[in-house]
């Protein structure tokens, strides 16, 4: 049987105090570039899809995430390739083991074995100004003598407008198996790396909420509740 995997999360983004909104009014848009697209709101950059990698010949994994999310103030809240974690990407959603058949034959997390080909990319907006991006993307493994095709992805990156200081960035995925048997997992240590992820700048000042009360990291993976806040 082919797996059907659903992913969604979404994004409250504020600058502070809510400001005034001179983007009120202004619509959501897309520019299009070969290696690339970037959603704006009145002419300021919201975020930056990656299409291709920049280094397709060592690193052919590295496309298929957002390099760079941005406030409603401007200031960038993600960040790619850091120092100390070079194969963070600023929010992607990757799996640390792919299998096909059961047998482990990629690791999306750390870009070893999986290729993204970003079959198509598509922009529409909406009535209330804002806009979702739509990607078709073919995961191919290329750890074997030749490329297999194991998945096809959809991901819709919907950016809703500027309201009250704040903006919401929703990301919905579907993965749809292209082989008998696909698989998906997180690391096997007690973290469980794998699925939506976002490296933030500056994460060791981070504080957490999920449910009305403070969020503690301990280094493994916690139990929340459906949503978590951070600052």
């Amino acid at each position: 049987m082919s797996l059907r995997a659903l992913l969604a999360c979404a994004l409250l983004l504020a600058a502070g105090p809510a400001l005034a909104d001179p983007a009120i009014g202004k619509r959501v848009d897309a520019v299009f570039a070969d290696d690339a697209v970037t959603l704006t709101e009145a002419g300021k950059t919201v975020l930056v899809y990656r299409t291709k990698p920049l280094d397709p010949a060592t690193e052919p994994g590295r496309a298929n995430y957002v390099g760079v999310l941005y406030a409603p103030d401007g200031t960038a809240l993600t960040e790619d390739r850091p120092g100390d974690h070079p194969h963070q990407r600023g929010v992607w959603w990757a799996w640390m083991k792919v299998q096909t058949s059961g047998k482990t034959v990629a690791d999306g997390w750390y870009m070893k074995g999986l290729s993204y080909f970003v079959r198509s990319k598509s922009f529409l907006g909406d009535a209330e100004g804002g806009g979702t991006l739509t990607v078709e993307v073919d995961w191919m493994v290329n750890s074997g003598p030749e490329l297999a095709y194991v998945a096809r992805e959809t991901t819709r990156v919907t950016v809703r407008p500027l309201k009250s200081g704040a903006r919401r960035v929703e990301f919905d995925t579907t993965i749809t198996s292209r082989v008998e048997a696909l698989g998906l997992g997180g690391s096997e240590d007690d973290r469980g790396f794998g699925g939506f992820s976002i490296r933030l700048v500056d994460p060791e000042h981070l504080t957490f909420a999920s449910g009305g009360k403070t969020i503690t990291p301990n280094g493994a993976a916690i139990n929340a509740g459906g949503n978590m806040g951070f600052a």
